[in-house]
């Protein structure tokens, strides 16, 4: 890691923003808010599932995509109708998760197709295909992008002063991170996206042809999973119009171009954004987070979730397991539900689950929290983002505000990406650590949220200051005085 030593310039810089501690700005008193006390509750809850599909892991990959593969397939045909199997994952290039597919049946009876398949000598284990949720709060509406930089409260993210590191004498980024957006469709071709948006330089766009030889035709800028019987499109409007919102949102967070005249700065302004989205349904996101792993990803954001437990996504940690053994940062949405029943994946192993906080720097009304937690970020109110509409059949790329988790994740990635452009060995441990190590602290209303909102709100550019190894800059520095003036500061050394 780069150290820099002690310049004056550098002092007055940096001094200039760290003394903005020192010089409170009063504000008018508002009215409190109380949060709702969350209902708690000891039961799982119920997740949907697809009726008659479900995702098997066998104990050998199949010879052929046929009921006579295997006893158990041969067995389960017999009793409910095999109508198609398909791979799951049919990019990987790890071994186990070749062996896990999706077999849709003619019977709608899940529960009994898993109960005769599980437990047979041939199948490791079998889970319904679940449909997930965004954590997309209602109501949005247009604000600026006080979660990056607030000059009068602490209730940012201190982006803003990660974005610029030339008062420490570092000009260049190393890397430049892919962030794969595991989420429905995303428009690619937004003005503040298209320049972020990651390029598969081994595809020839429009050939209709797999040039690279990664199982998919013209992933040019990645892939939607679209179907159930492993259909998927990879042109850059794949998606119907109406669908096209929410990856769009969560995508300008990461990787809105900087300096363009257009909208708004996403959190990483070198990284590359990944297409690889996909309706809210288990095998289809199993296959989008393994097309981010095997095609370069280095950080998964994944703004949705599941209420069931971990243990019925197996097939999920197993990939987990593998991009993290490979170093991919996964990151996660907490969920929208005001109650400490944190969603999967976000309360799974090698995820970073993420809360959302406020305007008031407090547990958002709606945020999940508890075990499972590792940090929070603002999504409470307004989150200014990139979105792609449809009316009356004119397509608009515009900007708007929204709230909920799903907005908090990707806030986390791109931090994580920014770490990942300075210094690319890092591990995704070291990363989950740095960010939890320097975030600051939250407000709390409630006792029981101490401890269950994670290590603090994120903070980018101390987690980079850290990283960096930038405190050496004021080493043996000495501040003389300080004036406070019309919002202004003067340092004197």
């Amino acid at each position: 890691m780069q150290k820099i030593g002690p310049h004056i310039s550098k002092q007055l810089i940096l001094g200039t923003l760290l003394i903005g501690l020192l010089c409170a700005v009063s504000l008018p008193v508002q009215a409190q808010r109380v949060q709702p006390k969350p209902k708690i509750t000891t039961q799982t809850p119920q997740a949907q599932s697809i009726p008659g599909e479900v995702i098997i892991k066998f104990n050998s990959k199949l010879s052929s995509l046929s009921t006579r593969a295997t006893t158990a397939l041969q067995r389960a045909d017999k009793q409910f109708g095999v109508t198609s199997i398909r791979s799951a994952m049919p990019s990987t290039k790890n071994p186990e998760q070749a062996k896990i597919y999706v077999v849709k049946f003619k019977s709608q009876k899940t529960a009994e197709i898993i109960k005769t398949l599980t437990g047979q000598k041939d199948v490791a284990y079998v889970s319904p295909n679940y449909v997930l949720e965004a954590f997309e709060a209602p109501d949005p509406l247009f604000n600026q992008q006080w979660y990056l930089h607030n000059p009068v409260a602490d209730i940012d993210i201190d982006a803003l002063e990660s974005f610029d590191l030339s008062a420490y004498g570092i000009t260049t980024k190393i890397a430049t991170p892919v962030v794969a957006i595991v989420d429905q469709p995303l428009y690619v071709e937004h003005p503040d996206l298209k320049n972020s948006v990651w390029i598969n330089k081994n595809e020839i766009p429009g050939d209709n042809k797999d040039n690279d030889g990664n199982g998919y035709i013209d992933d040019v800028t990645g892939c939607y999973f679209q179907g159930y019987d492993g259909i998927y499109s990879c042109a850059v409007t794949a998606g119907s119009p109406t669908i096209l919102d929410h990856g769009t949102k969560v995508a300008g967070l990461v990787g809105a171009t900087h300096n363009n005249q257009q909208g708004i700065k996403g959190g990483c302004p070198n990284c590359t954004i990944m297409r690889a989205t996909a309706p809210y349904f288990y095998a289809n996101i199993l296959e989008a987070i393994s097309y981010s792993i095997e095609n370069g990803a280095q950080v998964i954001n994944m703004s949705w979730g599941y209420q069931g437990t971990p243990e019925g996504m197996q097939a999920m940690a197993d990939l987990f397991a593998y991009a993290h053994q490979k170093g991919i940062v996964l990151v996660a949405a907490a969920g929208n539900n005001n109650s400490p029943w944190v969603y999967a994946p976000a309360r799974m192993q090698y995820v970073i689950g993420v809360a959302a906080t406020d305007e008031e720097n407090k547990k958002a009304l709606f945020s999940t929290f508890g075990p499972g937690t590792d940090l929070s970020a603002p999504g409470g109110m307004n989150i200014l983002t990139t979105i792609h509409t449809s009316v009356s059949g004119v397509q608009l790329n515009t900007y708007g505000g929204d709230k909920g988790t799903s907005f908090s994740s990707p806030l986390v990635a791109a931090a994580a990406g920014m770490l990942q452009s300075y210094d690319p060995s890092l591990s995704p441990d070291a990363i989950e650590s740095l960010l939890k190590e320097t975030a600051d602290p939250i407000v709390y209303d409630h006792d029981y949220l101490v401890g269950n909102m994670g290590a603090g709100k994120l903070n980018q550019f101390k987690a980079l200051y850290k990283a960096l190894n930038l405190q050496d800059v004021f080493k043996d520095t000495t501040i003389a005085s300080v004036q406070c003036y019309e919002n202004k500061t003067r340092l004197e050394i």
